[in-house]
Order: structure tokens, then sequence, then C-alpha cells
């Protein structure tokens, strides 16, 4: 994946190789530490404002966990949704009023499918209300050191006032390694089990990265791509957080690439605290975030955890891009596929176990560069809202694939309703 590397001085007093394209990077903030000491191996922007999309969920958590600790809350009680806990946007269970699940499937659900109205039923069990809780969060966040982090809700659906750093996510992450030791390995889960359904994690690098164990990844038009990481090797673990990147494959490669850095990187002991930078800098100091111009997502900015067909690399060398377009009718976006084929032969076994989701609607994959890679997502267009829902919900494609659905106000770049699309191949419509 790297062909070059750089030597670049940090503002922390340290020196890391980073592949050339990092040295101007896509992304907007990030850091890596060493888990024990707490020693910064890397460090650009770490106390700069960032919107925190779904890793506001690791504090909803972290509450969660506090709440089973003082034996306020057991894993085995039921919870119940709340019709403000059903109505969240985004990625959900798709809980109605009055729907119950257990602490333990909330815990996991939240985790490992980021489902927002899990998130709002733990917010109200826990603090009353989802708006007390946010204050609880906001309070937690002051008490644990994070010096700038504003919570406004529980979910991390898009709200200006709601900021963090990557400095104060990493303190998060080590705050849940060390007071909350024993319910770690909620953050490890590769699935959920709800009603039957086998719900398959949205965090492709425990797959993709040795040693990674856990945490939480986040999506927003405005946030971008963000991720916190976990991940140990010959006894050592490290806290990886990327902020702003700007797709899914560019998140997974460049963490992954400064997770490599900072393991192969001598005794943090002596390099800067965490819990020492940008302590003492006023938040009436810091430049409010702007959120990014995503095209490829929701209209409504809300965290789908999913991949996008916009290009991550503009590094590599691109074909000429279509101008953005409307969906026509409700659509939905599956992947990331490695091998060409591999979404028309996912498609295939689809229509054959259900044709009527896939009624009138026109299927293509689209290909993008990534760095030394390429990815394809298989996109169909021209279904209704109920169709969408359904094809994203069935158990038909792979673990490590992704499906959201977009509805027809959605502005997706790269993808052409007509097929003129970069990279783009018709593989038969449904």
């Amino acid at each position: 994946m790297v062909r070059a590397l750089a030597l670049i001085l940090l503002g922390t007093g340290l020196l890391l190789p980073v592949p050339s394209a990092l040295a101007a990077p896509n992304y907007q903030a990030a850091l890596v530490v060493d888990a024990e000491s707490a020693g910064v191996l890397y460090e650009k922007d770490g106390g700069a404002l960032w919107f925190p999309a779904s890793l506001t969920k690791m504090m909803t958590v972290y509450l969660t966990f506090d709440a089973m600790a003082k034996g306020k809350l057991a894993p085995t009680d039921m919870l119940q949704a709340s019709p403000h806990a059903a109505s969240q946007r985004g990625t959900t269970l798709g809980l109605k009023a009055g729907d119950k699940l257990s602490v333990d499937t909330a815990i996991r659900s939240l985790i490992v499918r980021s489902a927002n109205d899990v998130a709002v039923v733990l917010a109200e069990r826990v603090g009353g209300t989802e708006s007390a809780f946010a204050t609880l969060m906001t309070d937690t966040a002051r008490q644990l050191g994070m010096a700038h982090t504003i919570y406004r809700n529980a979910t991390g659906l898009p709200n200006m006032e709601q900021v963090t750093t990557a400095r104060d996510m990493a303190i998060l992450a080590r705050a849940l390694l060390t007071r909350f030791a024993n319910y770690y390995p909620y953050f490890s889960g590769r699935s959920v089990n709800y009603k039957g359904r086998e719900l398959p994690s949205y965090n492709g690098l425990l797959s993709s990265y040795v040693g990674a164990d856990g945490m939480k990844t986040g999506f927003t038009c405005a946030a971008g791509f963000n991720i916190v990481a976990s991940a140990k090797r010959a006894g050592r673990r490290l806290i990886g957080v990327l902020l702003g990147s700007t797709s899914r494959v560019e998140r997974a490669g460049t963490i992954s690439y400064l997770l490599n850095q900072g393991f192969a990187a001598q005794s943090a002991a002596a390099r800067p605290n965490l819990y020492e930078l940008f302590k003492n800098t006023a938040m009436t100091l810091l430049k409010r975030p702007q959120p990014l111009d995503v095209d490829a997502c929701n209209s409504d900015g809300a965290d789908n955890g999913a991949t996008t067909a916009q290009s991550a690399a503009p590094s590599q060398p691109q074909q000429a891009q279509a101008p953005s377009q409307h969906f026509n009718g409700w659509g939905a976006v599956i992947g990331e596929f490695r091998a060409a084929d591999e979404p028309g032969v996912v498609l295939e076994k689809f229509k054959a176990r259900w044709p009527g989701d896939l009624a009138n609607g026109r299927a293509r994959v689209v290909t993008h560069l990534g760095q030394g890679a390429a990815g394809h997502n298989l996109v169909i267009t021209g279904i209704t809202k109920d169709q969408a829902s359904a094809i994203c919900s069935r158990q038909a494609w792979p673990s490590r694939a992704h499906c959201v659905t977009v509805n027809p106000t959605a502005n997706i770049r790269g993808i052409s309703v007509a097929g003129g699309a970069r990279k783009t191949a018709v593989i038969g419509a449904p």
C-alpha cells in the first residue's frame, strides 16, 4: 500500500515515518497512544475540535457499564423502547415503541450495529431522558479529563454543538479499557443476534487488522469516517484515533498504518503524556469545525456505517468523474467487495431468494481506487423505500459488507442512473 516513506516532525517532538500519502493527510485529526503508559506515539491536530458521529456511543456505553458496575443495571434486565427511541433515524435496530430487549443485547447492538434507537433506550434508562443523559455524558467527560468534548445526544446524530477531539477520544478509550476491563470483551463482538437474525459488525478492522480487538467506528456527512481502535500485539496494547477520513477504505488503511508504526516504535515511556496534551487550551480558543462536503451519504446526514461510492484516494490516477445526480427512486449501496466479480455473484444469489425486493430495480457495480487496491460496491437504484429497507435487512451479504439505504433526494457522486459513472459496469437489471 505504501510506496514511499517520509519523515515528519510532529508538534510533540517525536519522529514517526509516514507514507507520502499521509504527508498531506486525507483526514482531520489522528492520535496513537500506548494504552499502558499513556505515552503519545503519534499526534496530528489531536486537540482540534471535530464531530464524533457514532464515537459518541462510546460514552453511552461507558455510562451503561458504570451503571452495571454500581448494581443499577444487570445484563439480564429488560429495557423498553419509548416513542422517542423508536423515532430515531439513521442506523437502527428497527425498534417500535413498546419493544423490549435485554441490557446485554442493547450493549451488543450499540457496539456491533451502532443502533441509534438502542442508544436512546439506554440513555433513557440510565439518565431518565436523552437530554439529561447528554448532560451526564458531558459531566463525565470532564471528570475523565476530556477537556473539549460536548455531548448533545446519546447517538452521535448530527448536532453542530456536539464536538470532541482525538485526544479526548483516546482518554475515553483508555478509561473503558482500564475501568471496565471485565466488560471490554463486548467491544470485540463480530455480530449480534436479534430476533433470530445474526447481524454483522460494522467494524471491519476487527477482521482486517491483526491484534485489533475492539472499539468503535462512526460516520456522518459532516464528520466523515471516524474510528477509535484498540489492538494488542506481543503483550503491548495501543489505542488509535482517526477523525474525518474521507472513506471507509481510507479510514481502515490509515489507522492500520498508524498502528503498525506505533507497534514498531520504541517504548512510549519517554513520550509526551496523553493527559498533558492540550489540557490547558481554552475551549473558546479552539476553531469550530466545518462540516465535510460529503455527497455520497444519506441526505439527512445520519450515521449509516457503510462505505460510499466516492473515491478515497485523490493522489491516485482517476478517470473523469460523472457529476452528482439524484437517484431514480430509492436505492441501496452494498459493499465493499475486493473482487470485481463478487457483487454480481452475491446479487444472483439474492435474486434467487428474494426477487420481489429487486422488482423494477437496476443494479450496477461501481469501482473506485483506494491506495494500492480497488474497491467495488453493488448499487441498486429505482426501487421503493420498502424494497431498499428489505434489501439491507436480509441475511444475504457477506459479513464484511455493509448495506445502506439511500433516499431519492441524496446526491451520490460517481454513480449515474444513466450508467455513465466512473468505472461503472452494469451487471444486469434485477
